[in-house]
């Protein structure tokens, strides 16, 4: 079934276990995929998903983790994040990440990073 997205309406689609997926692009990145997740902190990003973007000065750091086993460091940047459709919010917090760890041993890829909306 194919159906036109109404204004200020964002196309959600189920991921590969069912979990809910959007396209969203930051700071007029290239889109990319993130799991809408009620429960998420914000919008932490791998730096692939914003290379060529340019974000302006850093302006602060922080860190997360994800299930008691996933340690993301990021610096977070104000931006806008675009979720499709026209849908592009006001400038906002979003985290890149630096380096992250899953049970104390570092990942060199973070572009294997998970994404959470």
């Amino acid at each position: 079934i194919s159906t036109a997205l109404g204004p200020n309406q964002a196309l959600i689609r189920p991921g590969q276990w069912g979990s809910p997926m959007l396209d969203v692009s930051v700071g007029g990145g290239p889109s990319f995929p993130v799991t809408v997740d009620s429960g998420a902190s914000g919008l932490v990003v791998p730096p692939a998903f914003v290379q060529g973007t340019s974000l302006g000065p850093a302006t602060g750091t922080g860190s997360i983790t994800y299930g008691g086993a996933l340690l993301v460091n990021y610096d977070t940047y104000l931006t806008t994040v675009n979720l499709g459709n026209g849908i592009v919010t006001d400038p906002t917090t979003v985290g890149v990440a630096t380096s992250a760890y899953v049970n104390g041993q570092q990942i060199t890829d973070l572009s294997t990073l998970p994404v959470y909306l």
